[in-house]
């Protein structure tokens, strides 16, 4: 009976120790890899400057769909998400997981012809996004 007692508790304690282990080993291995990925002031500096011609594009796609030109509408909106695609990666995952649902929204709009007021709310949402909370990540 003790001997079973004795063979519980050293797999216990030994079962114990190998999961500290790997916590304290995957909590270092997390912390080093987003030290990595911090983006450096010269890429924060090339971020901010992308958001503003994304800006540019989103207005001026709110701008031609308003005037009926779906065609230069859709032509600004691949600028955007062109631009969105390379500071994507500069930012937290959570901004740039709401602004990549905000574009595909948009482009589903685009395609099915909603009305030009639902384009431009859309639009502005965005870009209130991209000024307030994505400026943030990259100071």
């Amino acid at each position: 009976m003790r001997d079973g007692k004795f063979r519980r508790g050293g797999i216990v304690v030994t079962l114990m120790i190998a999961g500290s282990t790997c916590l304290g080993v995957g909590y270092a291995a997390f912390e080093a890899r987003s030290q990595a990925l911090a983006p450096s002031a010269a890429d924060k500096a090339q971020g901010s400057g992308g958001i503003e011609v994304i800006v540019r594009s989103l207005e001026a796609l709110d701008v031609a769909y308003a005037a009926g030109n779906a065609a230069e509408a859709q032509a600004r909106y691949g600028d955007a998400l062109a631009g969105w695609k390379r500071i994507s990666p500069l930012i937290s995952a959570r901004e740039a997981q709401e602004q990549r649902i905000l574009f595909e929204s948009l482009g589903y709009q685009l395609k099915t012809s909603v009305s030009a007021q639902q384009i431009k709310s859309t639009v502005n949402g965005m870009v209130d996004e991209l000024q307030d909370a994505v400026e943030t990540d990259l100071k």
